[in-house]
């Protein structure tokens, strides 16, 4: 997979690049906005007003059809849905339950009676007690799912789908797509912790340079970053345990569960970048490695089941990256665990 991380120097913070390189960028349009619970941005070279609002209407639509949050989602309604929405679900349904068998459920997108009952991201959040989370866990598992005939089904009528951790992904490839078929050829779009990028951005296409350079938020500081990867049309994904949590009685509880407990995943990790040209594989799969953990995450990368890179970082302050990828990370030698002490690459 090397051939993804050829692209040369570009950051993907405009302000960064326009302060290295002296450069403008009067010819990309931007837009950002709300959407699946998250902030979007948009930058597109020679896109028009109608082209941005075009993504920023199909990701409301993708919100409405694949939120386990919507009463009338195509997830939680597929009876009241229309033809188009239910087929367009039932592609990344599809993709989901393949990276889910996979994984070995590492990423299971049928946590859903999990995640409402801790409701990590709800006012009060508290950990909830043996026998609920057992009862939870008893209606959730992929290989409840099956598909025929044009339909999914659950052998399980109180299974919950919850697609929270690729539906972004998903966005960001369809987003991806609408710009491509608007002939733009450079842009990125930013969905929460994805950054999925074509061509090269503003800056370099004035230095002569081509790419994006993206930066991997450092988790013990994320106003600064662990380095930069250089890609182009590719999609850089990062899950960690600091991104949502609450703490009750001295312990974090975070918001991504192990299929196997019913529990936050007690994982060697605290972040987990993956390196993809799809941006729902990547998504998905920056879960599934924090779950795995460090080892077994590495040993997966390296199997070659999905064409992927990854960046890892550990939660005493290690950070890895797989072999593929060593050559275009950039680490941020500075980037500190604390004040006193700083992170170690290896």
């Amino acid at each position: 997979m090397k051939h993804l991380f050829k692209a040369a120097l570009a950051a993907f913070v405009v302000i960064a690049v326009l302060s290295v390189c002296g450069c403008t960028a009067d010819k990309f349009e931007y837009s950002d906005f709300f959407a699946m619970n998250t902030y979007v941005s948009v930058s597109a070279q020679g896109a028009d007003k109608q082209i941005l609002d075009n993504i920023r209407t199909a990701f409301t639509e993708y919100e409405k059809q694949l939120s386990a949050h919507y009463d009338g989602s195509v997830i939680n309604s597929p009876e009241s849905s229309d033809a188009e929405s239910y087929q367009n679900t039932m592609i990344l349904l599809k993709q989901a339950h393949s990276i889910s068998e996979a994984t070995n459920g590492a990423f299971d997108f049928t946590l859903g009676a999990v995640t409402k009952l801790w409701n990590i991201t709800g006012n009060s959040p508290s950990v909830p007690s043996q026998n609920e989370i057992s009862e939870a866990l008893s209606h959730c598992g992929y290989d409840k799912i099956s598909f025929s005939d044009g339909r999914f089904y659950s052998s399980d009528n109180k299974l919950s789908i919850d697609l929270g951790a690729i539906a972004k992904g998903y966005a960001g490839d369809r987003g991806m797509e609408i710009l491509k078929n608007s002939g733009i050829a450079n842009a990125s779009i930013s969905v929460g912790g994805n950054v999925t990028v074509i061509g090269s951005s503003p800056a370099n296409l004035k230095c002569g340079t081509k790419g994006w350079k993206v930066g991997i938020k450092n988790p013990f500081d994320t106003s600064d970053i662990l380095g930069t990867v250089n890609i182009s049309d590719a999609t850089v994904s990062v899950s960690g345990s600091y991104e949502r949590y609450f703490t009750q009685n001295g312990k974090i509880y975070h918001h991504i569960f192990d299929s196997t407990t019913g529990y936050p995943a007690e994982s060697d990790l605290i972040s987990v970048a993956v390196i993809c040209r799809d941006a729902t594989i990547a998504d998905a799969l920056s879960t599934a490695l924090f779950v795995m953990g460090y080892d077994k995450a590495m040993d997966f990368c390296n199997s070659n089941i999905y064409d992927i890179g990854a960046v890892f970082c550990t939660a005493d302050g290690r950070v890895f990256t797989t072999d593929n990828i060593k050559d275009d990370f950039i680490p941020n030698t500075n980037a500190k665990l604390s004040s006193s002490a700083h992170i170690k690459f290896n």
